[in-house]
C-alpha cells in the first residue's frame, strides 16, 4: 500500500476536494506531490495521510491554513508560530467557541420553551438579557444601565445564565413542540415572504424543473441559453444569493463567494458574452464554502477544472478572457437572469432540463402543487394517459376545423 501512487484526480475524488485545491496546497508547500509524470502530480500514502490531517484541521474550520502549515511543516517555521504554540492557541479558540455554542443553545432552548406568545416583547428574563447586551454595545452611554449577576470570566457576554428553560429537557432533545398562544401583533414586512419550513432545498431537490415549470408557468423558467456547462450535472436547489455584474466586470461575483451562505445558489445578472465572470479558482472556493451552484447570465472559463471538481455551473458558455474588477454594486438586490426576475431568497431549482425560479412567497404553494401532480401521475397508467391525451388532442383538432 505504501508504494502505490495516485494521480491528483484520484486523490481529489477520494477526499472530495477540487483538483485546484490540491494544486494550491502544492504551490504553498503544504502538500508536495510524491512525484510528477509530465504535468500530472502523483501522491503516495504519506502524502494522503498529510492530506487527511489537513482536512481534519482546516476543512472543518478548526485551524487556519497558515497554522495548519505550521503544524505539519517539515522545516523551520521562518518566524511563524511553532506547532506547539498553534496547538495551544487552537485549543483555546475551540473552548471559547464551545462556550458560545452552549450559550446559543440555551438561548434557542429558551425561545422554544418560553410560554409567552411573543418572548422578545413579553419575557422578562429575555428582555433583561437583551437590555444588558444593548447597554454593553453602547459602551455605557446610558446613565443607569441595568445591573445583573456576574457572568464569570469564562462566560463572557454571550453566556446568558439567567435564561430559564421551561419544561423537560428530554422533550427538547426529542424535538417536541411547545404550544404557545397565538401572538397578537402587527404583521411584519417579512411575513408575506416567509416560506414554510417544509419548503426546504431538500424538498425542492426532489422536484424536477419540468414539473415546477408546469406548476409555475413560463415566466419562472430561464431561457434555454442558461444551461449546465458539463454533462450529468446533479440537480441543485437552494435559495438565491443575487449578484449584479455590469458587462465586462466580475468584481461582485468574486465578492459574493465569501458572503453567500452554504447551500446558496449564486445568481448573476450580467448579459456579457465577451468576458468570463469566474474561473476554476473562484468555483473551487465557492465549492469549499458550500455554495450549491452558479447560475449566470454570462460566461465562465476553466471549464475543464470546473468539470473535474464537479461544481455545478449553469451559464451561457465559456470564454478564456477574464473580466475586470472595478464596478461596485449592491448584493442581494433584485436581478434579472435568463429572462426571469430573481430576488434574494427565491428558490432556484436546476438540472439538465433547465433552471426554474420559485418566488419566495409561492414556495409552499408550489411545492404542494408539484407533489400533488407527481402523485397523480404515479397513479395513472400509460394506457390511461394515452387515452386521455388522444381524446384531448382530437378535441382540439376538431374545434380547429382539422379533418383527417
Amino acid at each position: 500500500m505504501g508504494d502505490e501512487r495516485y494521480s491528483i484526480s484520484q486523490a481529489a475524488r477520494c477526499f472530495n476536494v477540487p483538483v485546484s485545491t490540491l494544486r494550491y496546497y502544492d504551490d504553498l508547500g503544504l502538500l508536495p506531490a510524491a512525484e510528477r509524470r509530465g504535468n500530472v502530480r502523483y501522491y503516495g500514502h504519506a502524502e494522503l495521510r498529510r492530506l487527511a490531517l489537513v482536512q481534519r484541521l482546516h476543512h472543518r474550520g478548526l485551524v487556519s491554513l497558515a497554522d495548519t502549515a505550521a503544524l505539519i511543516s517539515d522545516g523551520p517555521t521562518d518566524g511563524r508560530p511553532s506547532g506547539r504554540a498553534v496547538l495551544t492557541a487552537s485549543i483555546a479558540a475551540i473552548k471559547d467557541r464551545m462556550t458560545h455554542l452552549q450559550a446559543a443553545q440555551r438561548l434557542l432552548a429558551h425561545l422554544l420553551t418560553c410560554p409567552k406568545a411573543d418572548p422578545v416583547r413579553e419575557c422578562t428574563p429575555l428582555r433583561t438579557e437583551l437590555d444588558h447586551a444593548v447597554n454593553e454595545a453602547l459602551g455605557g452611554l446610558r446613565s443607569s444601565p441595568r445591573r445583573r449577576p456576574d457572568r464569570g470570566a469564562a462566560g463572557g457576554a454571550d453566556v446568558w445564565p439567567g435564561l430559564p428553560v421551561h419544561g423537560p429537557t428530554d422533550a427538547l432533545r426529542a424535538g417536541a413542540t411547545v404550544r404557545r398562544s397565538p401572538p397578537e401583533r402587527r404583521k411584519s414586512m417579512t411575513d408575506d415572504h416567509a416560506s414554510s419550513p417544509a419548503a426546504t432545498p431538500n424538498a425542492f431537490r426532489e422536484i424536477s424543473p419540468t414539473t415546477l415549470a408546469d406548476v409555475l408557468g413560463r415566466g419562472q423558467v430561464m431561457d434555454a441559453g442558461i444551461r449546465p456547462l458539463w454533462s450529468t450535472v446533479p440537480r441543485v436547489a437552494g435559495p438565491a444569493f443575487t449578484v449584479r455584474c455590469p458587462p465586462g466586470d466580475n468584481l461582485m461575483l468574486h465578492a459574493a463567494i465569501h458572503r453567500a451562505a452554504p447551500g446558496s445558489v449564486i445568481v448573476v445578472e450580467s448579459g456579457d458574452l465577451d468576458h468570463a465572470l469566474a474561473g476554476g479558482n473562484v468555483c473551487a472556493v465557492a465549492q469549499c464554502r458550500g455554495v450549491a451552484a452558479f447560475v449566470a447570465d454570462g460566461l465562465i472559463r476553466d471549464l475543464a477544472e470546473v468539470r473535474a471538481m464537479g461544481f455545478p455551473v449553469f451559464a451561457r458558455g465559456v470564454t478564456p478572457f477574464p473580466g475586470s474588477k472595478e464596478a461596485v454594486e449592491p448584493l442581494n438586490v433584485d436581478v434579472r437572469c435568463g429572462g426571469v426576475d430573481v430576488s434574494a431568497g427565491d428558490m432556484v431549482v436546476a438540472d439538465e432540463e433547465g433552471v426554474v425560479v420559485v418566488p419566495r412567497a409561492r414556495q409552499e404553494e408550489s411545492l404542494g402543487a408539484a407533489r400533488a401532480k407527481l402523485a397523480k401521475e404515479a397513479e395513472e397508467s400509460l394506457d390511461a394517459w394515452e387515452l386521455a391525451h388522444r381524446t384531448r388532442i382530437d378535441e382540439i383538432l376538431r374545434d380547429g376545423g382539422f379533418v383527417g
